[in-house]
């Protein structure tokens, strides 16, 4: 079985893109994916992990003492091992590739969620020798693109934070009321706590990737836009995936490069940066010199 490539990063920090584009080049990131190229195996997997110990993807700081039990880690492992070993894995492969599962083992896989930025010591416990990519980006982009969402959410005839009201949903919600994942966040509609939520995954995907021992590179997203072609290169590399640079080339044209830094046309998002500029995170990841 080839080593998964394994994707951390804050939601809204381009994780996504990257995966279309890696995805474009060969790189199998499972059929069951929703609308942000996650794979729903893994998602719904990681999700269960951190509602085990009181948590969500924005509330998942408790997920330190889970680690800090020696008992507890490798109980999880061994369920989490048991999941990928049982016949539920065909969800991330789909049915009509399971002719093709040996092949696509032996090639180019794994999977994205930003749930990963805290989950994945657990993972390294089944897969130990990963390929990990960390995308980065400013925090002030990532709050205002959670507020924009969240705001979305909530102004919706659908939205209702206890139970989700579409036709499927509320079958589902009559056979098992209580335990409908609810992916939106009530507080990121608040910018200064969709920032603070930015912080605690920078702060955590940081220390993870600075004590990795596996293969690894760390990419802003900034810079992806700034230059493309160099920076799916260097990716390509990383991976070991031959692709001729015609591809490359072509790959980027879909690139939205006015996505970097597009809170400089926003003045109160600008007056935001401008009071956290200084923070350490943004100095960490060399933020703090926009303006």
């Amino acid at each position: 079985m080839q080593n998964p490539v394994i994707i951390i990063g804050m939601h809204r920090s381009g994780t996504t893109l990257i995966t279309k584009l890696l995805g474009n080049i060969g790189v199998f990131w499972g059929k069951d994916l929703d609308v942000n190229y996650e794979s729903m195996f893994f998602h719904t997997l990681n999700e269960w992990i951190l509602r085990r110990i009181g948590g969500s993807w924005a509330y998942p700081q408790d997920i330190k003492y889970l680690l800090e039990d020696q008992k507890l880690v490798p109980k999880l492992a061994n369920i989490l091992q048991n999941e990928i070993s049982s016949y539920r894995f065909n969800q991330f492969w789909g049915f009509n590739n399971l002719l093709k599962k040996k092949t696509i083992l032996n090639n180019m896989w794994g999977w994205k969620d930003p749930r990963n930025s805290f989950t994945l010591p657990i993972w390294l416990k089944i897969f130990p020798n990963p390929k990990v990519i960390y995308m980065k980006r400013n925090g002030i982009d990532i709050a205002a693109s959670l507020v924009k969402r969240q705001t979305k959410y909530s102004q919706s005839e659908n939205f209702n934070p206890f139970i989700k009201q579409t036709f499927v949903q509320k079958i589902k919600n009559f056979i098992i009321p209580i335990e409908i994942h609810q992916y939106n966040a009530l507080k990121c509609i608040n910018l200064e706590e969709s920032y603070k939520l930015w912080e605690l995954y920078t702060r955590n995907c940081e220390e993870i990737y600075n004590k990795l021992k596996t293969k690894k590179i760390s990419l802003r997203y900034e810079d992806l836009l700034s230059d493309p072609i160099s920076k799916l290169s260097d990716l390509v590399k990383f991976l070991e995936i031959s692709v001729e640079p015609q591809l490359i080339e072509k790959m980027v044209v879909e690139i939205n490069t006015d996505r970097k830094f597009a809170f400089l046309k926003n003045k109160q998002l600008v007056e935001f940066y401008r009071n956290h500029k200084d923070d350490k995170q943004m100095k960490n990841l060399r933020y703090d010199n926009i303006i």
